[in-house]
């Protein structure tokens, strides 16, 4: 492989001299095409997304569905499914700062260092973005774990009062069942014994009572 050549300071004069001499584009179609040459790679996020003729929207699709798939995220839950729209458009435009490295490096007969610079700063940009939706949807799915949390928290307690209340009106009927049957060997016992026969009806009015 040839070395990178890098422009002498005559060139870089040259080249200012020239553009000098340029009066631009004259003709509608020339203007409106030099108003896009920023944004034809559509990196910026200001340029909004999009998938450019040179690529593969098939393929865009792909990753889309990936992503989905590796987090676990059905297209009816539109709040996660739209986070990761967006990393998928972020790790899409990622890729195409790469693929524009590329094609830079590939030029062995002058080295663009400031183009390769811009297009280092968006592959960088785009896998912070990435990132920070990363960090939505994980922080999305903690508030939806802490809610279900406290709602199962606030069944079970639900739940162990009821539980509470079946076990005393269990013991209740078994206190009924005691004192029934104490009354009735009372009675058996003290037949002929009113005073005992009259104890033992107080002390199932008292209960009653209770």
């Amino acid at each position: 492989m040839e070395p990178f050549r890098y422009a002498s300071l005559a060139q870089i004069d040259a080249n200012r001299l020239n553009a000098l001499k340029s009066s631009g584009p004259v003709t509608a179609e020339g203007k409106a095409a030099s108003s896009q040459n920023r944004a034809s790679h559509r990196l910026s996020q200001c340029a909004g997304f999009q998938v450019l003729n040179s690529e593969d929207q098939s393929l865009f699709h792909a990753l889309r569905c990936e992503l989905l798939l590796q987090f676990n995220v059905h297209e009816s839950e539109k709040v996660e499914a739209a986070i990761v729209e967006r990393m998928a458009q972020h790790e899409w435009m990622r890729r195409r700062a790469l693929n524009r490295q590329d094609w830079i490096l590939s030029d062995t007969k002058i080295l663009r260092m400031e183009q390769l610079k811009l297009f280092m700063r968006y592959e960088l940009q785009h896998e912070r973005a990435y990132d920070s939706c990363f960090n939505q949807l994980l922080k999305l799915r903690a508030e939806k774990k802490s809610e279900k949390i406290g709602f199962e928290r606030e069944k079970q307690l639900c739940q162990q009062v009821e539980e509470r209340k079946q076990r005393h009106e269990i013991t209740i009927k078994a206190r009924q069942v005691d004192i029934d049957c104490k009354i009735v060997r009372t009675l058996r016992t003290a037949a002929n014994n009113p005073e005992a026969l009259e104890a033992a009806r107080e002390v199932k009015t008292r209960f009653q009572a209770a």
